[in-house]
C-alpha cells in the first residue's frame, strides 16, 4: 500500500495528501495532519476519497534479464467520518485496496493480485502550542483466512508550534504482522514560508515543497515512499510466502481544491528503484530482487460533506 500516505490519512487532510502518500487539498489531513490549533477544529464531516497509482515495470538487475521486469500498481477507495470533542478531533474510517505486484518472464510466484480491507481509528488533541496525534489501522487480505494475513499499522507523534507558521514534530510509526515487527521514526518540521510557499520536511509522512499560484491550486515537488507487504496463497510456488515491495521516488504534483468539499490531484514522477523481498511462510528471506528506476503516474479525488 501507499504506506506512509495511508497510515494517517484520515487523521489529517492529505496523509495521501498523506501522504506525500499526498493530496494537497481539503481532506482529513487538513484536519489532523496539518499543525492546527483548537480554533481550527471544524464541525463533524464525512469524507470519501480514492486514488490510483501505476509504476512502469522496471528491468530486473539479474544476469541477462532484458525481458524480466517488475511492476507495481494500486487502487484504493475509502469512506470516513471525522468529529470534534472538546479540544480534539477523532476519526473512524474503512476502505478497500487492490494491489498488483508482477514479474514478467520469471516464475517466482503465482499470485499477483491482492485484495485488502482495512479499518482505521485516529485522533488528534490540541493543548496550547502542542498537538498530539495517534492512529491505529487493521488491514486484512480478503482472499486468505484472517488469522494468517493481517497487518497492524500504528503510530503517533507530538508537534510543537514555535511560530504560527513553523512547527516541529517527533514520534514513530510501526507495523506488525506477517512475521515481522517494524518501526520508523517520525521527525522533522513544517514551515508555511509565505501565503504562496510551503515546506514540509516531516520524514516519512510528508516531504514536499508546495507553491500556490492562486488559492485553489497547489503545485509541488513531493517525495513518495511505498512499502507494501502481502502473503501468497497456500498452493503458490512458495506456499504461504511473503512479499514486501519497497520503492521511493520524486514527483511533480498539481492539486485543485475549489473548496473544502472537493480536492483533485494528479502527479507524475520517477521511482529510483524497485525492491521486492521474497520470504517463506515464516518470514525467512529467500531472495531480494531489485529493478531499475522507472516513471510512474497517478491521481486522486476527495469529497467531503
Amino acid at each position: 500500500m501507499k504506506f506512509w500516505t495511508s497510515l494517517f490519512a484520515l487523521t489529517t487532510l492529505p496523509l495521501a495528501a498523506a501522504s506525500n502518500l499526498t493530496d494537497d487539498g481539503a481532506s482529513f489531513d487538513d484536519v489532523l495532519e496539518s499543525p492546527l490549533t483548537p480554533s481550527h477544529i471544524t464541525p463533524a464531516f464525512f469524507q470519501i476519497d480514492g486514488h490510483g497509482d501505476w509504476i512502469q515495470p522496471g528491468t530486473l538487475k539479474l544476469p541477462n534479464a532484458t525481458n524480466q521486469r517488475m511492476g507495481y500498481a494500486e487502487a484504493d477507495a475509502r469512506i470516513g467520518y471525522v468529529f470534534p470533542c472538546n479540544c480534539a478531533m477523532f476519526s473512524v474510517a474503512g476502505g478497500y485496496q487492490r494491489t498488483w505486484i508482477t514479474i514478467e518472464n520469471l516464475s517466482l510466484f503465482d499470485r499477483s493480485n491482492f485484495h485488502n480491507a482495512y479499518a482505521t481509528l485516529g485522533g488528534k488533541v490540541f493543548e496550547g502550542d502542542w498537538t498530539y496525534q495517534a492512529e491505529f489501522q487493521f488491514n486484512a487480505d480478503l482472499d486468505l483466512s484472517w488469522e494468517r494475513c493481517y497487518l497492524y499499522y500504528y503510530g503517533g507523534w507530538a508537534t510543537y508550534a514555535y511560530l504560527p507558521n513553523l512547527t516541529t514534530s517527533a514520534g514513530f510509526i510501526g507495523r506488525s504482522g506477517l512475521r515481522q515487527d517494524k518501526f520508523w521514526p517520525v521527525l522533522g518540521f513544517e514551515w508555511n514560508v509565505t501565503d504562496e510557499w510551503e515546506i514540509h520536511a516531516l520524514y516519512p509522512v510528508n516531504i514536499s515543497v508546495l507553491y500556490h499560484p492562486i488559492p485553489t491550486i497547489a503545485i509541488g515537488l513531493v517525495t513518495r515512499f511505498i512499502n507494501s507487504r502481502h502473503r501468497l496463497n497456500e498452493k503458490d510456488i512458495i506456499p504461504s510466502g511473503i512479499l514486501e515491495y519497497r520503492n521511493a521516488g520524486e514527483e511533480f504534483s498539481i492539486t485543485y481544491t475549489p473548496g473544502p468539499f472537493l480536492s483533485i490531484n494528479g502527479h507524475v514522477g520517477y521511482m529510483f528503484k524497485g525492491d521486492l523481498q521474497v520470504s517463506d511462510s515464516y518470514g525467512c528471506v529467500l531472495t531480494d530482487l531489485k529493478a531499475d528506476g522507472t516513471f510512474y503516474a497517478g491521481a486522486s479525488i476527495l469529497f467531503r460533506f
